[in-house]
């Protein structure tokens, strides 16, 4: 992650270290789950956190990956968290699921502390509701502190 003096953020950069090819193109495709698993194996060699560790230091979001509208609204909110798109930064990226109920894809990715806020900003004027707060407990049912 690129260094910034006195704590300024380019939250367009921050977490966007993986390179994935035709990244923006492939977005709104159905090659997503390829788009994860690039990005979940550009990440093999980090050492894992434990979930406590995620918890500790962010939160969880989870988003519904084909349900957006390209208006940039939440990428402003957001201070260019979230792209055009209204995806997370590719480094964020931990998993892919349908849900019981929901049409889509859901992308989960963890949020760092310092960028929750940011966000729930994008959460709050997004129109389609695309975004939600998710505990650890809810992701994976026999989880135990």
């Amino acid at each position: 992650m690129k260094e910034y003096p006195d704590g300024e953020w380019d939250n367009q950069m921050v977490f966007r270290k993986t390179k994935l090819i035709n990244l923006e193109a492939s977005y709104l495709s159905e090659e997503f789950p390829r788009l994860l698993f690039a990005a979940l194996t550009a990440r093999k060699d980090i050492s894992p956190v434990t979930w406590e560790e995620m918890k500790q230091k962010g939160k969880i979001a989870a988003h519904e990956i084909y349900v957006t509208v390209v208006d940039g609204a939440a990428e402003v909110a957001s201070n260019g968290y979230v792209d055009i798109n209204d995806l997370p930064p590719v480094d964020t990226w931990i998993y892919q699921a349908y849900r019981i109920g929901k049409g889509y894809p859901v992308l989960y990715c963890w949020v760092p502390n310092a960028f929750v806020a940011d966000v729930q900003a994008a959460m709050d004027v997004h129109v389609l509701d695309n975004y939600e707060w998710i505990d650890v407990e809810q992701l994976l049912p026999d989880y135990q502190q």
